[in-house]
């Protein structure tokens, strides 16, 4: 009987890569220094991600996905 990947394991795969490729668009500060958005601004479109967290947010997005197609080829 051959192996069938657990459609839950599809989600991780769909999900890691939508918000991966999502992250490479979000608005970036260009440091840390620049004033936060008000209040209304962060419950309006969440926060901004600075250039050190985007790619620490597109690499854990990625590792969501390769876990997910690990787990898919695990007998």
């Amino acid at each position: 009987m051959p192996h069938v990947a657990h459609p839950g394991y599809f989600m991780f795969v769909a999900i890691g890569v939508f918000n991966a490729v999502r992250a490479c668009f979000v608005d970036v500060f260009i440091d840390e220094s620049e004033s936060a958005p008000s209040e209304y601004a962060r419950e309006k479109r969440g926060l901004k991600a600075t250039k050190v967290t985007r790619p620490i947010m597109i690499g854990v997005f990625v590792l969501i996905s390769a876990f997910g197609v690990w787990k898919m080829f695990q007998p």
